[in-house]
């Protein structure tokens, strides 16, 4: 007796819980159904709606179980049988922990990721452009001197802005209709430039372009890791670094054949149809984005409460099936639950200050700035430049050479990252470049130069600068921007990326307009030793902090890192 007494004492203490539940239930979806869809509180009332809904479900099989020991024990196999069938419909409604399919590469996927890698592509188009045309755009456009530094940043500058004003297009609209707009300013910016006939509207043009390229190196990583398969995340997302690589080696081979056709009363303004040719993949991609190429991100739909929608997504974008896609949706809203103990979790202040995002922030930024302080883009900026002062006849066919390292790097960074892990491929490429910096000092001292003679430390610095580049391209160059899609939780995604961009594009402002000025004061020497010591410090910070991904859900990850369930107000 005393036993069913506590069975039946447990059951009331469920049946209340099961009320108090019912009722919240109700106070959520009246709440749903009368506030406005752009208020606050809409999208924490979808959240409760939903997570409740399965804690009902919950309570519903479980004290039906319990009623059911409670009343009469099992004796006999029938009613074994049907205590079974009830734990089995229990754990088939709300059984979270069940693993979820990673899904297949659907063809569908692919069209999706190529029109995605566009904007990518368009952004290393800009980075790459002005570098073999630096010399004519100066002497046609009349920028002078001291002008040169900041036309050359302006890119930078722009992209800093883009990448802050990301977030807004992002959250509120979609990841894919902010990447959609990233195309007005490329195209207004490549149009200034080619037509451009002073400093003013060439930097003007330069500006514009930079904050659609930087806006399109937050959304489009985003949208392509939040799309991916879990197994495949790594080598889809290193896609959009090939498609930048591959914009850049563009913008070198057509300004090498343009300059060499160049004849005539016209010959000084080659370099214009290296802008004008821009806006042809700017207007392919937002064509194809306005007419569907591209799914929009099931996670950003599933914030949004669009769940049909988000199903869709998840079928067309992975192949999975309609129990898988409930199960996903379930997980996901979970995960959102998780880590914050007040407000809603997805504003600038909750970035900064809520405990569950201090790791995953910490990683991303210090990758950021390490990323940019490598060097790396001065010797994409600057390596006809670093060429011709290492005696080279003709730097801008070494140039290509530099743009050909950068696309092998990145396609072995692509082969590898979901194989060999993220973490593996930062520590050789932090190392590897920290290694090309210290013989690109060496090879400028004096000492080394009068002993092994100018022409073997020339052939030393030729060498390091493409290799340099390689190692950059296996590594550093793609995975930051992976693991800002990755690290992140999904609510702040969007702002973390955002803000580790333009902390990047920053970084790079701070590198264009030192560069020059210490290259001067201090000697080859000291420059290149201090970019070594950055790198060194990078590798011992990886190694310290940076934790594997590879071949974990959106979900696995951000439940790592906040993993405490919270309720929201």
């Amino acid at each position: 007796m005393r036993v069913l007494h506590a069975r039946v004492s447990r059951v009331s203490r469920d049946v209340r819980l099961y009320s108090v539940s019912r009722d919240v239930h109700r106070c959520a979806q009246v709440c749903l159904h009368t506030c406005n869809p752009s208020s606050a509180y809409h999208q924490p009332a979808v959240q409760v709606t939903s997570h409740l809904k399965v804690k009902l479900r919950k309570y519903a099989n479980y004290n039906a179980r319990t009623q059911l020991q409670a009343v009469q024990p099992a004796r006999n196999a029938k009613r074994t049988n049907a205590l079974r069938a009830v734990d089995a419909e229990a754990e088939a409604e709300t059984d979270t922990s069940a693993p979820v399919s990673a899904g297949v590469v659907t063809w569908q996927l692919c069209v999706a990721v190529a029109v995605i890698c566009l904007g990518n592509f368009l952004f290393g188009w800009h980075a790459g452009a002005l570098n073999p045309a630096l010399q004519a755009v100066t002497q046609d456009v009349a920028i002078a001197p001291e002008t040169v530094p900041f036309a050359v940043s302006s890119l930078v500058v722009g992209g800093t802005i883009g990448a802050l004003l990301t977030p807004l297009a992002m959250d509120g609209y979609g990841r894919r209709a902010a990447l959609t707009l990233t195309a007005v300013p490329m195209v207004l910016g490549s149009l200034l430039m080619a037509q451009a006939t002073t400093p003013v509207g060439f930097i003007l043009g330069r500006t514009l372009a930079g904050m659609g390229a930087g806006a399109a190196s937050v959304c489009a990583p985003a949208l392509v890791a939040e799309l991916a398969p879990d197994h495949v995340r790594g080598r889809l997302s290193s896609v959009c670094r090939l498609a930048y690589v591959l914009g850049i080696l563009a913008t070198f081979v057509l300004a090498q054949s343009l300059q060499g056709g160049a004849v005539g009363a016209g010959a000084a303004e080659w370099w214009r149809p290296l802008y004008f040719v821009a806006i042809v993949p700017a207007a392919m991609m937002a064509t194809s984005l306005i007419a569907g190429a591209a799914p929009e991100s099931p996670i950003w739909l599933a914030r949004q409460g669009k769940d049909d929608a988000a199903s869709r997504a998840l079928g067309i974008a992975r192949g999975l099936s309609r129990d898988e896609t409930a199960r996903w949706l379930q997980k996901e809203r979970d995960a959102s639950l998780r880590g914050c103990s007040t407000g809603s979790g997805d504003t600038w202040k909750d970035l900064f200050t809520l405990p569950e995002h201090a790791r995953s922030h910490r990683i991303c930024t210090r990758l950021a700035i390490f990323q940019a302080l490598g060097g790396s883009n001065i010797v994409v900026f600057y390596a006809a430049s670093l060429f011709a002062s290492a005696g080279v006849s003709n730097p801008a066919a070494a140039v290509v050479i530099v743009g050909i390292a950068n696309v092998a790097g990145t396609l072995a960074a692509t082969v590898l990252t979901d194989s060999f892990g993220r973490k593996p491929l930062l520590v050789g490429s932090f190392s590897s470049m920290a290694t090309c910096m210290c013989a690109l000092a060496l090879a400028a001292t004096p000492q080394f130069i009068a002993l092994v003679g100018a022409e073997t430390a020339s052939t030393l610095s030729c060498a390091c600068v493409p290799l340099f580049i390689l190692c950059f391209a296996c590594g550093v160059g793609p995975i930051p921007y992976l693991l800002y899609s990755e690290v992140y939780a999904s609510r702040v995604r969007a702002k973390g990326a955002s803000f580790c961009g333009a902390l990047n594009w920053g970084a790079n402002i701070l590198l264009c307009y030192t560069f020059l000025p210490m290259k001067e004061a201090l000697g080859d020497t000291a420059v290149f030793g201090i970019y070594a010591c950055i790198n060194f410090a990078a590798l011992i910070f990886v190694r310290a902090n940076v934790f594997e991904t590879r071949g974990r859900s959106l979900q696995e990850i951000e439940n790592e890192l906040a993993p405490t369930v919270c309720v929201r107000e």
